[in-house]
């Protein structure tokens, strides 16, 4: 039940991150690029545990070991374990093929909090910036979210 859980958590993208680098990182590309190194990382360990998993399933299934009192195969209870690696594995990678392509595209993926701002060389790149004001911020520097420059619409002066 917890594995699965688990793959619900994947494919919800809701999983408990300990990420301590939005704090001191306020390029978006940058912080994005440690987020994508992550997810591969992740992807890579997962699919270590999935063949693992698939070994043990294997195993099962030539042995068809049972438990001691209701003789209920073994399997039923382990085998959902590989099954959740399995949906864990495919969801981890849809999330980082989708963000690759939105890094590739956009110059970022993730939303921009508070502070966070996107290199002048990447702003008219973001095709699906458009709610993003603070991404189309002057030509003389990046523009952070919440300043001056990112409240104030263009052409507009104050």
């Amino acid at each position: 039940l917890y594995f699965m859980g688990a793959a619900y958590g994947t494919y919800e993208d809701s999983q408990i991150k300990a990420d301590l680098l939005n704090v001191y990182i306020h390029n978006l590309r940058i912080k994005d690029a440690f987020a994508l190194a992550a997810q591969a990382i992740t992807v890579v360990v997962t699919t270590i545990l999935m063949i693992w998993g698939l070994n043990q399933v294997t195993w099962l299934i030539e042995k068809m070991p049972r438990t001691t009192a209701l003789k209920i195969p073994i399997l039923a209870t382990q085998g959902v374990m590989f099954l959740s690696f399995v949906l864990m594995l495919f969801f981890e990678i849809v999330y980082l093929v989708r963000h690759l392509r939105a890094y590739n595209t956009n110059g970022h993926f993730s939303e921009p909090r508070e502070g966070d701002y996107l290199p002048d060389t990447f702003r008219g790149k973001c095709i699906s910036c458009g709610p993003h004001a603070h991404l189309d911020g002057e030509a003389d520097g990046p523009t952070a979210v919440g300043s001056e420059a990112a409240s104030t619409p263009q052409g507009s002066e104050q």
